[in-house]
């Protein structure tokens, strides 16, 4: 049976806290590496990871926090989720914790992206969604990427993600994923671009992460940012129907980030 609560991240903190990576090349004594931190604490209409929601289509509000020491970075995110409910009716949790460590260094005009992501869920119980079967919620996914800046102002990109062993001890789920990125003219104090990503994600066994072996999902939409207000409109769809968390929808997400 499919697995309602399909695949965990933090998508929405990422575009709302998106930065550059620095130079691998032309470092000057006075660009030495220096600890950079920040805290953003954001909302979103609705929990949206590759196509899929993971908050039942309901508000939710967010706090991401970002540590970077030159081309090292590390991240954290707590998000409200729906998590459903076993057997008897209780709820499993309502809380996702991902934590994040990667090396994103820059060579001529690709920007690189390496790293190692952790889900889990604190608070929660390791139980299977309408069951009393207890199953390892909890996983990790090693992930590489690389987006070549064309000019100044467009991009494109992939990255791929490995889940060795999915939600529920699930087995190995696999997604590709490109993206594309253009900077949109800055209008008095906005600074924005317009995203665009397609990405296929492929489980190993079926009904896991989709109906079937797996499925395609889009999204596009437009990012900025207004002084310390960080903000987000997202259309979103994936290509399986008859399922309300895979159906297409809007998402807006707003934040603001602390230094």
């Amino acid at each position: 049976m499919f697995r309602r609560i399909s695949e965990r991240a933090c998508a929405v903190a990422a575009v709302l806290t998106a930065t550059l990576c620095p130079s691998l090349t032309g470092a000057r004594a006075e660009d030495a590496p220096k600890l950079d931190a920040s805290a953003t604490i954001a909302a979103t209409s609705d929990y949206v990871y590759r196509g899929v929601s993971l908050r039942d289509e309901k508000p939710t509000p967010m706090l991401y926090l970002e540590a970077r020491y030159g081309q090292f970075y590390a991240t954290g995110l707590l998000i409200g989720t729906y998590l459903g409910t076993d057997a008897l009716g209780r709820g499993l949790g309502h809380i996702e914790a991902d934590a994040t460590v990667g090396f994103a260094p820059t060579v001529g005009k690709v920007d690189f992206n390496f790293g190692v992501k952790y889900t889990g869920y604190p608070a929660g119980r390791d139980l299977v969604v309408g069951t009393l079967d207890r199953a390892e919620r909890d996983f990790i996914e090693p992930f590489a990427g690389a987006k070549l800046n064309i000019t100044d102002t467009l991009s494109i990109g992939a990255t791929a993600y490995w889940t060795p062993d999915f939600y529920y001890e699930t087995g190995q789920v696999t997604t590709i994923e490109g993206q594309g990125a253009i900077v949109l003219p800055a209008f008095a104090s906005v600074q924005s671009r317009f995203t665009v990503t397609v990405g296929s994600v492929h489980s190993e066994r079926p009904d896991v992460a989709a109906p079937g072996d797996g499925y395609v999902y889009y999204n596009a939409g437009i990012e900025g940012q207004i002084d310390q207000l960080l903000f987000d409109l997202r259309y979103w769809g994936t290509d399986v129907g008859g399922i309300d968390v895979f159906d297409q929808r809007l998402s807006l997400s707003v934040g603001v980030k602390l230094k």
